[in-house]
């Protein structure tokens, strides 16, 4: 009995790590994204204005 409950508690500690690294991913993705698209709006408005 305490074996299964030791081997529950392991799991749940492992699936919550990998939440916790999925989240930060999620984070750093969303980061890289937000920078490029800034980064092109700039470009793609600096073309505009010299048109």
């Amino acid at each position: 009995m305490d074996d299964a409950l030791s081997k529950s508690q392991d799991q749940t500690m492992e699936l919550i790590e990998l939440q916790q690294q999925i989240s930060m991913e999620q984070r750093q993705f969303s980061t890289i994204s937000n920078v490029l698209k800034a980064r092109h709006d700039t470009a793609k408005s600096v073309i505009n204005n010299v048109r």
